[in-house]
C-alpha cells in the first residue's frame, strides 16, 4: 500500500520453518534455535542456560467461567490477570442492571471504571502463578463478595485505588475461525517495545516478562504488601492476557481478545459488552469509545471526547484526562448461523491499523 514499506526477515522465516518441521525440540532442545537464544541471552550479561530450556514445558491449566445472560463465558485463568476483571465485571453487575443505563454515558463508563478498580486491587494482591502460589481465586470470585464491592459503587464518588505502573506494550493478538468451526484466540507478547532489546541471529527479538513479577520498588511502596507475584526459579509471571470465548449451545458464538498491555482487559470487557449486551455490530463495538483506568481515581478517555461527557464524569468523582490516544487494539469474531459456522463477522481495530479477513 502507499505510504507502507514492506519488511522482509529471512531469518525469522529460516526459524518459523525450522519450529514448523521439528515443533518443540527446535526450540527446546539443544538445536540451532535454542543455541541461538543462550547465545544472544549470555552475550548481554543473562543467566540463561540450556537445560532451562530443555526443562521448560507448557502448562496447560482451566480457564476461567461463569454463565451470565443466559451464555457461558470462558476466559484465561491465572496467571493472567486480565480474565480476572472479565469475569469480575459479569458477576458484579447483572445484564438488565447495566442495561438500565445508557449505553456510553457517564453513569456507566463510571461504573465501569469503579468495577476495573476493584480487579486491578485484586490483580495486584491476589493473582500470581498458581503452582507455586496459594491465591484463592474462588474466593476473589465468590458472588458475596461480588455483591458486597457492588454496594461500595457510587454514582457520585470514586473509589481511589493505589497508584502503580503495568509497563506492556510488546504484544499483539489473532484471532482464527477454520472451516469447521474451531476457534482460536491467541495472545502473543515479548511485554515491552522490542522485548529485553536483544536480537537473536534468528530474526527474533528476546522478551524481558521477568519484569512482569512484582518488583522490589513496587513492594517497597507498599510496604504491607504481600504479592503472589514473587519471581521465583520455573514461576510464570502475571499478565494481561485476556482471550475469551462466549459459548452458547456448546458452540462459540463470540471470540475476542487484545494487545494493549495493562489496559487489555478493560478493553476487552468493554467490547464484550458492548455486543453481547447492547447490540452493538462487531464493527462499532471495536470502534466505539473506551475508557482506561490506569490509577488512583483517574480515568483516560480518547482525544476528542464531548466537554458534556467529561462534566458528567467530574461531577462522579472521577479525575478526567483525554489528551492520550488509545491504543489497545481489540480483535473480535461473532460466529452465527445454524451450525454457527455459517456467517462470520469480524473486526480488527483501526487503533493499530488491524486488518480482519474473511472468506
Amino acid at each position: 500500500n502507499e505510504g507502507k514499506t514492506l519488511a522482509r526477515n529471512p531469518a525469522l522465516a529460516k526459524t518459523l520453518r525450522a519450529i514448523a518441521t521439528r515443533g518443540r525440540a527446535a526450540v527446546y532442545a539443544d538445536g540451532v534455535i535454542a543455541q541461538d537464544i543462550i547465545a544472544t541471552s549470555k552475550a548481554a550479561g543473562g543467566r540463561l542456560v540450556l537445560q532451562d530450556l530443555v526443562d521448560y514445558r507448557v502448562t496447560e491449566r482451566e480457564p476461567l467461567t461463569t454463565t451470565w445472560s443466559g451464555k457461558r463465558v470462558i476466559t484465561a485463568p491465572p496467571p493472567s490477570g486480565g480474565g480476572i476483571m472479565v469475569i469480575e465485571t459479569l458477576l458484579m453487575h447483572a445484564p438488565n442492571e447495566l442495561k438500565k443505563m445508557s449505553y456510553g454515558s457517564g453513569e456507566y463508563l463510571h461504573v465501569l471504571a469503579e468495577t476495573f478498580r476493584g480487579a486491578i486491587a485484586d490483580r495486584l494482591r491476589g493473582v500470581g502463578d498458581p503452582a507455586y502460589t496459594q491465591g484463592n481465586v474462588t474466593r476473589l470470585l465468590s458472588v458475596e463478595r461480588m455483591a458486597q464491592r457492588r454496594k461500595r459503587i457510587s454514582l457520585t464518588a470514586t473509589n481511589p485505588t493505589e497508584a502503580f505502573a503495568l509497563d506492556e506494550r510488546g504484544t499483539s493478538h489473532i484471532i482464527i475461525v477454520d472451516a469447521a468451526g474451531n476457534v482460536a484466540s491467541v495472545t502473543t507478547s515479548v511485554r515491552s517495545m522490542f522485548g529485553a532489546q536483544l536480537a537473536t541471529a534468528g530474526g527474533f527479538v528476546l522478551n524481558d516478562s521477568l519484569a512482569d513479577f512484582t518488583s522490589p520498588r513496587l513492594k517497597a511502596r507498599f510496604r504491607s504488601l504481600r504479592s503472589p507475584n514473587e519471581p521465583k526459579g520455573g514461576a510464570r509471571p502475571v499478565a494481561s492476557w485476556s482471550p475469551t470465548f462466549v459459548v452458547d449451545n456448546n458452540m462459540v458464538e463470540l471470540a475476542i481478545g487484545a494487545s494493549g498491555g495493562a489496559h487489555i482487559p478493560t478493553a476487552v470487557t468493554q467490547v464484550l459488552l458492548a455486543n453481547l449486551l447492547f447490540g452493538r455490530s462487531v464493527r462499532q463495538a471495536v470502534a466505539d469509545l473506551r475508557v482506561r483506568v490506569p490509577a488512583g481515581s483517574t480515568i483516560v478517555l480518547p482525544p476528542g471526547t464531548s466537554a458534556a461527557l467529561q462534566r458528567d464524569l467530574r461531577l462522579r468523582g472521577e479525575i478526567n484526562r483525554a489528551d492520550v490516544p488509545d491504543y489497545s487494539a481489540v480483535q473480535l469474531i461473532r460466529v452465527g448461523g445454524v451450525d454457527h459456522s455459517r456467517h462470520i463477522e469480524a473486526a480488527s481495530d483501526q487503533r493499530k491499523d488491524g486488518v480482519a479477513l474473511v472468506k
